[in-house]
């Protein structure tokens, strides 16, 4: 008799790291701005910054992974764009973050740059032949 193994759900340990990181995020901002030093505030800023990055590539990632899988179609949206403006109302978070289109290939946003492989501007899933 074969032994079951079991596997770990590695969605619910990204969604746990992300309630974490929004937990630690709202921390932060409940703190006194007032009693740290200027170079504890230079420093503050320099990694909310790079914490902005690292939010960015990360939906950037989701709204790629949901544009190969076809989210939109499953959940009867005209498009990735579309979905993301549902499933992430610009209400909820920082407005125009990876609510723009995305190319499934090279994960180039639309509405920031002309993609660099294709040239492409306004890139949708109609015209999606980047191959980034």
């Amino acid at each position: 008799m074969s032994e079951m193994v079991a596997f770990p759900d590695l969605g619910a340990g990204l969604l746990a790291d992300v309630a974490g990181a929004r937990a630690r995020v709202s921390s932060a901002a409940d703190r006194s701005l007032g009693v740290i030093t200027s170079d504890q505030l230079e420093d503050a800023v320099r990694r909310t910054a790079a914490l902005r990055s690292q939010v960015d590539a990360l939906e950037l990632a989701l709204a790629a992974e949901a544009e190969r899988r076809a989210v939109a179609d499953d959940r009867g949206d005209t498009g990735t764009e579309e979905w993301l403006g549902r499933a992430a109302p610009a209400g909820n978070g920082r407005a125009g973050s990876a609510r723009s289109k995305v190319c499934s290939m090279c994960v180039w946003r639309a509405s920031t740059s002309t993609c660099p492989t294709t040239s492409l501007r306004g890139l949708d899933r109609r015209n999606s032949t980047c191959r980034g």
